[in-house]
């Protein structure tokens, strides 16, 4: 059997109520660390994922059946590029997903003219 194919692309409105799914796989992934307290976040507000989608900020990472499984949301702030959210469902990580998912968002950014991009995360996961 042959290894999954995967496509980064903007995300369409039929697939927004799937990235809950994505987000709380992600999120498991905490669990066994100090940050488990993460897995337990509710999923980002379908208003916020439809706002994203809608204005060409919101990439996703689709399996050979076109599904969802893994995305990113990008936002301004202080007239920067910001990631503000990259989630890939565990049963499709170490694959390279997360890189191509920040590539697109750089590549958003980068056309937008800004000079930087930003993203908040933790300095160490045990």
């Amino acid at each position: 059997m042959s290894s999954p194919t995967y496509q980064i692309r903007l995300a369409q409105p039929t697939e927004l109520p799937l990235l809950g799914n994505v987000e709380r796989a992600a999120g498991n992934l905490f669990l066994p660390t100090k940050h488990s307290y993460v897995a337990a976040h509710e999923p980002m507000d379908l208003a916020e994922l439809v706002e994203a989608q809608r204005h060409h900020r919101l990439w996703i990472a689709a399996d050979d059946a076109h599904h969802p499984v893994g995305f990113a949301l990008a936002e301004t702030v202080d007239g920067l590029g910001h990631l503000h959210e990259l989630s890939v469902h565990r049963a499709h990580g170490q694959r390279g997903l997360g890189t191509r998912l920040i590539a697109a968002v750089c590549e958003w950014a980068i056309a937008q003219g800004y000079l930087a991009i930003t993203l908040s995360t933790f300095s160490e996961i045990e």
